[in-house]
């Protein structure tokens, strides 16, 4: 129906003699990580979240684009926008992502890295206290095998490592690991879906924050749309567009 509506706007434009936009004939693959609630997870073969809302607010009904979101295993996702299969993704900027694509100067949402344990843990006070990782290294934590997060920041100390999410938070509730670092926003969710909030704590110490940027591939024709892209998100973040969105997923 979208697709039907947008026609029948450019072709009352072309008819009134006015110029069309040359992103509105154009479409837009973005691709997500498949398990990665809240930003981005696959139900029934649709891809939903926080990222792919913001995103089809911005792109689809602000500007005009056909946007088309897919879900995929997170490493092929990248490859699909490194090597032109796709146009975009939305995550953290680093070096190697900025070689082969640009990001937006606004970002899509910020997130936060904190700790979460279990709501009996005998050393929950040292945790509290806690304003740093140089302060856990008596500690063990638990991470899912994919957080890149914890791969970069917990070597030389002690970790369990396991293959969801899920898992460390169960392991937390019975105390058998003490610490789990992670974004906030979603293992908040998780713990709602869970029934878990009673049993875990959250610690409100920020270990670190970043933002989500969509980037848009070197081989995409669409990295011109970046700077209208970022007076859009301006607008919406103006507008509390963007904060309705976020509290959705809370």
């Amino acid at each position: 129906m979208r697709r039907v509506i947008l026609l029948s706007v450019i072709l009352l434009l072309v008819s009134m003699g006015m110029a069309v936009p040359a992103h509105a004939r154009e479409t837009m693959r973005i691709v997500y990580s498949e398990q990665f609630q809240p930003f981005s997870w696959n139900e029934s073969g649709v891809i939903k979240g926080i990222l792919v809302d913001v995103l089809d607010e911005a792109l689809s009904r602000r500007m005009g684009l056909e946007v088309v979101h897919e879900g995929y295993p997170w490493e092929r996702a990248q490859e699909m926008v490194k090597h032109g299969q796709a146009d975009a993704f939305a995550t953290i900027a680093t070096p190697q992502r900025l070689e082969y694509a640009r990001a937006s100067a606004h970002p899509l949402v910020t997130i936060t890295f904190t700790l979460f344990t279990g709501a009996d843990n005998p050393n929950l006070d040292r945790l509290r206290a806690a304003r740093g990782l140089d302060d856990l290294k008596d500690f063990t934590f638990g991470a899912n095998s994919g957080s890149g997060w914890s791969q970069k920041n917990l070597a030389g100390y002690q970790v369990k490592w396991l293959p969801k999410r899920e898992n460390v938070l169960k392991m937390l509730v019975v105390n058998r690991v003490d610490a789990f670092i992670d974004v906030s926003q979603s293992v908040r969710f998780n713990l709602k879906k869970l029934g878990l909030t009673d049993s875990i704590v959250e610690l409100p110490h920020v270990y670190e924050q970043s933002d989500f940027k969509l980037f848009i591939g070197n081989k995409s024709s669409l990295q011109r749309i970046l700077p209208a892209f970022d007076a859009v998100m301006e607008e919406m973040q103006r507008d509390g567009t963007l904060q309705r969105i976020y509290e959705t997923y809370q």
